[in-house]
């Protein structure tokens, strides 16, 4: 993410592209198991894969995290995340109503 100041931009996080997305594959790791244990079913949600279909979806938009319900293609209600944690918490809220945390 950047913050734009007339011609001049600020970095805000400090990681490297590569520490993040091994971040986020090993919070998706957690999520997995957390979801299974909860008795969730691999078809009723989808980590980054827009081929899923009648899913809650939680994908990388830009600089944002998104959940959304995915059908027929088209996101319903998108929630925008700045940090993943965010974005994997209200994941696992939706999914779960909120009975089950990592």
């Amino acid at each position: 993410m950047k913050i734009e100041f007339g011609d001049e931009y600020y970095v805000t996080h400090v990681q490297t592209e590569d520490k993040r997305d091994t971040y986020a594959q090993d919070l998706f790791g957690k999520l997995r198991e957390a979801l299974n244990a909860a008795g969730i079913k691999e078809k009723d949600y989808s980590l980054g894969d827009l081929r899923a279909d009648d899913c809650f979806l939680l994908c990388k938009e830009g600089d944002f995290w998104a959940v959304s319900y995915l059908e027929r293609g088209i996101k319903f209600r998108p929630a925008f995340f700045f940090d993943i944690d965010d974005a994997v918490h209200f994941f696992l809220w939706k999914l779960t109503d909120g009975k089950v945390t990592i």
